[in-house]
């Protein structure tokens, strides 16, 4: 086996969890884990437990198959899909689900409520019309406080997390939340694999959480949807403007 995958820097956390059906596929094809050469190092903290990936620091020799920077151009199907069948030349199943390693939490990180609620407004960039193109806006986050979540604030513990750029970014949801846990890519996997509800706007860490299938609300921003769905089985999708409808998918998973 002479291939490896490439993470773009480009293209982070949430375009290569839709590369990671292709990749199981091959380790099935190969017997082997498969080589992936890892651009941005948060990215490659999400993978160290990955069976079916072997993580490479440089790609001599090899002939680089596809990267995180193929995406379906005609926004008719989820990446996941399109890239499973671009490459491989099969029909994508849902066997070949997305990944992401299911950290385990600390025990210094005590759920203390029957239920664990991760809030996240994150961006791999940023470029602001990157960010602006991904944010779903501090009302939506600050009306799921004062209205649809409002007894599961007061009942649950209700975390935020993602990078220190996401905290800097909204430092509303500290007044929201009653942890803050910011920097560490596995200490968002980790809360994000012991949470019962996660809401979060269009990022690596929603595309996470999918990949764990937790309770998953997604806050739509301007994005092309369809492209960019995952195959979690808990997956909802909201635009970020219906406030009605937020309240409605929140009672449903709560």
């Amino acid at each position: 086996m002479n291939i490896y995958i490439h993470q773009h820097p480009d293209f982070g956390l949430g375009n290569f969890i839709q590369c990671t059906p292709t990749i199981q596929r091959l380790f099935e094809i190969y017997r082997l884990p498969i080589p992936v050469l890892f651009s941005t190092h948060y990215v490659k903290q999400c993978f160290l437990d990955c069976p079916f990936i072997e993580i490479i620091e440089n790609a001599n020799g090899l002939t680089r198959l596809f990267g995180s920077d193929l995406v379906n151009p005609n926004n008719d199907k989820p990446d996941y899909e399109y890239i499973f069948e671009e490459v491989l030349k099969e029909q994508w199943t849902p066997q070949y689900h997305t990944y992401v390693d299911e950290v385990p939490m600390s025990p210094t990180h005590a759920v203390f409520g029957p239920k664990k609620i991760i809030l996240i407004n994150g961006s791999g960039t940023e470029n602001p019309d990157y960010v602006k193109s991904k944010d779903p806006g501090e009302w939506a986050y600050r009306a799921l406080s004062s209205f649809a979540l409002y007894d599961q604030l007061q009942k649950h513990k209700v975390v935020t997390t993602g990078s220190k750029e996401d905290a800097i970014r909204n430092p509303y949801l500290l007044d929201i939340c009653d942890e803050c846990d910011f920097g560490d890519i596995r200490t968002s996997l980790a809360h994000i694999a012991t949470a019962d509800l996660v809401i979060a706007n269009d990022t690596g860490l929603a595309h996470a959480a999918g990949a764990l299938n937790r309770n998953l609300l997604v806050l739509w921003k301007d994005t092309p949807r369809d492209r960019c769905k995952n195959p979690g089985i808990n997956t909802r999708y909201v635009y970020h403007m219906h406030r009605q409808a937020i309240i409605e998918e929140i009672n449903k998973l709560c």
